[in-house]
């Protein structure tokens, strides 16, 4: 039998896996768990808006307007919890849940599924509409996004989920623990419809921190 030379078999294969698109997989992987009404949920991991690591321009954060405050207690309900209702938000839009430095509750990753969805580049801050239904009633819910390198609007979102959280009482820290402690969570989110809510930065922000 002819020998392997593993160590040129180990280089050809780090080779080939380097060319992979990581986040290209799971964004679809993400996509098609949440079809299925299941949310695969890793642990929650820090995000510093220090970070050196650099950014991509279709990278973007999200956090719920904190106007959404009751609507989303109200949902939590039908979900399963805070850390459920998270998830499968985090799903319909193709992110990942972190927890920023401030200890606020963040979206972030690529944001090629919301544009490739809503039919816009994020170049901007935008108010984005996530309708679905949950529990058989049908909801509706702002999210506040940017793109990562727009620092102003980086600034709101990180704003806007702090204030959420001081609307929302135990609820971010109940979704954390949820999160952390569950490898998976389900959520009955179905029928998940993306819009675009446009209008001028100013405008945005006040519509998302409006009592």
């Amino acid at each position: 039998m002819k020998s392997i030379d593993k160590q040129a078999a180990g280089l050809a294969f780090a080779k080939h896996a380097n060319s992979w698109d990581m986040e290209e997989l799971m964004g679809t992987i993400i996509r098609l768990v949440a079809i299925c009404g299941i949310v695969l949920v890793t642990p929650i991991t820090s995000y510093s808006a220090e970070s050196t690591k650099p950014e991509s321009a279709s990278d973007v954060v999200c956090s719920y307007a904190p106007s959404q405050s009751k609507t989303i207690a109200g949902i939590s309900g039908a979900a399963g919890g805070a850390a459920a209702t998270t998830a499968g938000i985090a799903s319909a839009l193709g992110l990942g849940v972190v927890s920023h430095s401030s200890g606020a509750l963040i979206l972030t990753g690529a944001g090629s599924y919301i544009a490739g969805t809503l039919g816009v580049t994020l170049v901007a801050p935008i108010v984005i509409t996530v309708g679905a239904i949950v529990g058989g009633t049908a909801v509706t819910v702002e999210l506040l996004c940017a793109p990562k390198n727009h620092a102003d609007g980086y600034k709101k979102v990180v704003d806007a989920a702090q204030e959420f959280g001081r609307r929302t009482g135990s609820w971010v820290q109940d979704a954390k623990d949820g999160l952390k402690t569950a490898s998976t969570q389900t959520a009955s989110f179905s029928s998940i419809k993306l819009t675009a809510i446009k209008g001028k930065a100013t405008s945005l922000y006040d519509r998302a921190f409006r009592k």
